[in-house]
């Protein structure tokens, strides 16, 4: 084999998705990939609601919060978050995240679903930014 000059430490993900299916097919992914992941099927709505508690159980390096989202039918103005089904929830759980482990380099945060407003990092109070 080929020598390296460095070592592997990897890291550990938490994976927090309202819809139970695609999280079954993201457990298969990590599992082919090797990647050591708790997936926990939590509605958008309550993902705020349980993110510190999973955070302090499992301890992770990742944190993912997915789902479903959307523009709410009839409502034609995209900037506003409260026009998405779910966009706000996500945006809710980064912050309690953040306010548990500040630290960017201690916790990776990716949040979002297919057709969620997008909201920078920067766009958040700058002591609770951070995703």
């Amino acid at each position: 084999g080929q020598e390296r000059d460095f070592f592997e430490v990897p890291g550990t993900v938490l994976h927090l998705d309202g819809d139970k299916e695609y999280l079954e097919i993201c457990r298969t992914t990590y599992s082919q990939l090797g990647i050591k992941a708790t997936t926990m099927p939590v509605p958008e709505k309550k993902q705020a609601d349980v993110v510190i508690d999973y955070l302090k159980q499992y301890k992770p390096d990742i944190l993912i919060l997915t789902g479903h989202d959307g523009l709410i039918k009839n409502n034609k103005e995209f900037r506003d978050i409260k026009n998405y089904r779910h966009s706000r929830y996500f945006v809710e759980a980064v912050i309690k995240a953040r306010e548990y482990e500040p630290n960017r380099d201690d916790l990776i945060i990716f949040a979002g679903a297919c057709q969620s407003r997008p909201t920078p990092a920067r766009t958040l109070p700058a002591h609770r930014a951070g995703c």
